[in-house]
């Protein structure tokens, strides 16, 4: 089960998807950082698409309040995608996913 997890995206902003790795990493977390500031654009709405990611390390979830960050410092809006239930399991341990709402199914 995937959920949708949305900031408030206003539909006359330019939208970006960033595509996020199948594993969030220590590793892979300067990367990230520099996606992050090339892509998140004032006034823009951007979506991290987690739906091919598998593994979130602890030590690294903070890559998305980094974002998060960006995001805030330049007005954009940004919002996750494709957030399976272990991954959101992991996103609620480190505090990441209470600063996204739940986008409700419309069955």
């Amino acid at each position: 089960m995937r959920d949708e997890y949305l900031s408030m995206l206003d539909a006359t902003q330019e939208l970006t998807i960033i595509r996020m790795p199948a594993h969030i990493d220590s590793t892979g977390v300067k990367q990230l950082a520099d996606q992050f500031h090339q892509k998140i654009q004032p006034h823009s709405g951007v979506i991290l698409d987690l739906s091919q990611t598998h593994v979130v390390e602890l030590d690294a979830a903070h890559i998305l309040i980094q974002g998060l960050a960006i995001a805030k410092q330049r007005s954009a809006k940004l919002s996750l995608m494709g957030v399976q239930s272990h991954i959101a399991a992991i996103l609620t341990a480190t505090g990441v996913l209470q600063h996204f709402r739940k986008l409700e199914s419309a069955h």
